[in-house]
């Protein structure tokens, strides 16, 4: 096994001359390909999604449950991160950025749209394959990590113009913020319209079924008659059964309520970094480190299969 190894390494040593020449045309290639593509600027927001509720989210949650079990309702999106995938490339995302003022360099302010149009510098061969609309360029540059326990979200975009680059990131917890309170608020709005109809209706009837109780009670006060008796504790215990629904009700009004509260704050801001070139010192590293790689791979395996063949001749 040593000596085959050897051998191998024999084989590949003698042909230095040949891993020079193709290393060099790899090391051309990684430059040229770095200086062919576009400088750009990239700026990153990290924000980290609100889970936990206060702890007043905890009154009446179970039969709030419960409730929303027997009704069939579908709950809100209560900050699931996962959705967030939805969310970066959607329709929704994409025309949001799209449409936003952006403040460029220059000073002039124009929509991102315009400013696309206007300055967006593909590299070289994307011509090949036609020209990209708007939506696929900010597609393509809208990029997002997300990372769990606890859910983080590493959001970024790029652009040439340094200011328009960290415009667009600072905006998206905004973004993101409102199409969550917008969407969960969609589903929590028909619980809270119920449970406020609900309320007033059984306040009126505790209200109606308290009165008839005390007028019976005031009209027939010190009677001896079973029947009076019976009929005075039949509208107590109405009575009480109306007051254990009306104060349900406010329960679950108050619940829904608290719920809105919770959903103003989806994602928070913990980090901003610092905004920097797409063609820096670790770029060009990184891609000529590549390079050299598979240049050094591809030529061993095109000498040592050449240096097999030629054996077995």
């Amino acid at each position: 096994m040593d000596g085959g190894n050897v051998s191998v390494w024999k084989i590949c040593a003698n042909k230095k001359y040949t891993y020079l020449v193709t290393t060099t045309i790899a090391v051309l290639i990684a430059i040229v390909f770095n200086i062919s593509l576009p400088n750009t600027f990239v700026s990153q927001e990290v924000l980290i999604v609100e889970s936990s509720a206060p702890m007043n989210l905890l009154v009446g949650a179970d039969m709030y449950a419960r409730e929303l079990m027997k009704k069939n309702h579908t709950s809100p999106v209560a900050n699931n991160s996962f959705a967030y995938k939805n969310v970066f490339h959607s329709s929704m995302m994409i025309n949001s950025i799209k449409n936003k003022n952006v403040k460029e360099t220059s000073g002039k302010t124009v929509t991102m749209e315009q400013h696309i149009k206007k300055n967006y510098k593909g590299a070289w061969w994307e011509s090949l394959f036609g020209d990209k609309n708007t939506d696929d360029i900010i597609r393509d540059r809208l990029k997002y990590e997300i990372k769990l326990k606890p859910v983080i979200i590493i959001v970024q975009y790029e652009d040439e113009d340094e200011n328009v680059s960290s415009q667009v990131t600072n905006a998206l917890t905004s973004m993101l913020n409102d199409y969550f309170k917008d969407l969960n608020m969609q589903r929590i709005q028909p619980d809270l319209d119920y449970y406020k109809k609900r309320r007033q209706e059984l306040g009126l009837e505790y209200k109606e079924s308290s009165k008839k109780y005390s007028d019976y009670q005031d009209s027939h006060y010190g009677t001896e008659l079973q029947a009076e008796q019976s009929q005075i504790e039949f509208l107590r215990n109405e009575m009480n059964s109306k007051y254990e629904e009306y104060s349900k009700a406010c329960i679950m009004y108050k619940r829904a309520e608290m719920y809105t509260q919770q959903l103003q704050s989806v994602s928070t801001r913990i980090k901003t970094s610092q905004t920097f070139t797409s063609k820096n010192t670790m770029t060009w590293v990184a891609s000529i480190a590549v390079a050299l790689f598979l240049a050094v791979i591809m030529t061993s395996w095109y000498v040592l299969l050449k240096a097999k063949y030629g054996k077995n001749r």
